[in-house]
């Protein structure tokens, strides 16, 4: 009977080390909680063995050791459900290693429960050791990983913690069903393998398009500082045409005063046209914007299409530069890509807002299009392959700034709106 109470002892210890470990959670620098938390489970044990024997402690195990210790790590250690819930769960799934090495050295002396009980305990550290050091700091990396990943670390240890009490614990059919049970854990284990299998393989297929996705907005928005970079040097341009405007106007004054008339106008007709082209129209007070809309206007026209610009914004916006230029680029590409396809040059145009209220950033843009707009989830889908990501950057930048962005295709008009919140 002592080494009976003492491998509950053990086996408890043993499965509170791994639980907690398993959850990330260090016991050297929460000794002190670990140490009340595993003498209030003997206490219990202890007064539950002496007054309803065994038996009883055996069947009650989950209602008074791991439901509990589920609550421990809620209350007390702030553990999300699902990390307490698969660290418990796997330290009793490996729990059956070490009963499985004492039924197995007991074989040899007539499967004595004594000499079971005590090579469960002399085997105890040893597996601990071993545990902690080889898989520890996998389970307990789990918590990195979204609830779905969790999810199926879950459904095996759980799917062995009902096996085994419902025939083993509650009743003994394992021992006494004939091969119709054995033949039911065996398959009980392939459908389990093969569930986790395909949900593991969906998951990481999953991860692996958000990560191709991610890896692309990435992109486009390193491409959005290159733009930048390069209309802030298209600005610089004209500011040297203006500060060299002086030279240009005393060649023309030299022109004028020898008569040459025609040479004077020619050369006003050629420095405008260089004026023209590399300085950007003010649209707004806003630098950046006027930069954006500027390129896109030069593109419009490249296009065929008539870009209409309402734009009233301040200097500065509490919202990086590269955000706002992947709002505007991606938004006035899509627009002008769009319009350029209708076959009536009359109706290829693209009018976009941008102003502030109460706050917020207001972003709108309207143009025509031609054709049929598939829309999933509430984003519009492209034919092309490779295609898409700006429209998932726009939105994944709304969301990121707790903001809204919302497409629409009615009556061969497609609309953008976004409402960022500022200041935030």
């Amino acid at each position: 009977m002592s080494l009976s109470i003492l491998n509950y002892f053990f086996v408890l210890i043993y499965g509170l080390i791994l639980s907690f470990s398993f959850a990330n959670i260090s016991i050297k620098r929460n000794l002190q909680s670990f140490i009340i938390v595993t003498m209030s489970f003997c206490a219990t044990q202890l007064v539950i063995y002496l007054l309803l024997g065994e038996k009883f402690l055996y069947k009650s195990y989950p209602f008074v050791t791991h439901i509990p210790l589920i609550i421990v790590l809620l209350l007390c250690y702030k553990k999300p459900f699902n990390i307490a819930l698969v660290s418990i769960l796997t330290a009793y799934l490996l729990c059956t290693p070490r009963k499985w090495i004492g039924t197995m050295a007991s074989a040899f002396w007539g499967y004595s429960s004594e000499i079971s009980f005590l090579v469960q305990i002399i085997a105890t550290i040893p597996l601990l050791i071993l545990i902690i050091k080889m898989s520890a700091p996998y389970v307990a990396g789990l918590q990195q990983e979204d609830n779905k990943v969790i999810s199926l670390f879950i459904y095996v240890p759980l799917t062995y913690y009902i096996i085994e009490y419902g025939i083993t614990v509650y009743s003994s059919m394992l021992y006494t069903g004939g091969p119709a049970i054995v033949e039911f854990v065996d398959s009980a284990i392939v459908v389990v393998y093969f569930i986790f299998s395909v949900l593991y393989l969906k998951t990481s297929l999953q991860n692996q398009n958000i990560a191709l996705e991610k890896a692309n907005l990435q992109l486009l928005i390193k491409q959005s500082e290159f733009e930048i970079i390069a209309l802030q040097e298209a600005q610089n341009f004209a500011i040297i045409y203006r500060h060299d405007m002086r030279h240009h106007l005393s060649l023309i004054g030299a022109y004028l005063a020898d008569g040459d008339k025609q040479k004077a106008a020619d050369y006003i007709r050629l420095a405008l046209a260089d004026i023209e082209e590399i300085t950007p129209n003010r649209y707004c007070e806003n630098n950046t914007v006027n930069l954006i809309l500027s390129a896109f206007a030069a593109k419009a026209k490249m296009n065929g299409v008539t870009l209409l610009v309402d734009a009233d914004l301040p200097g500065s916006l509490e919202l990086p530069e590269t955000e706002l230029n992947t709002l505007l680029s991606n938004g006035l590409e899509n627009a002008i890509v769009a319009a350029a396809q209708v076959d009536d040059e009359q109706f290829r145009t693209v009018r976009i807002t941008c102003q502030t209220h109460k706050a917020n950033l207001l972003i709108f843009i309207e143009n025509s299009f031609t054709g049929k707009v598939v829309m999933e989830n509430g984003l519009p889908q492209s034919h092309h392959a490779g295609h898409g990501f700006g429209v998932k950057s726009m939105a994944m930048i709304a969301e990121k700034n707790n903001g809204y962005c919302s497409f629409a295709a009615q009556h061969e008009l497609f609309t953008l709106k976004i409402v960022l919140p500022l200041g935030r």
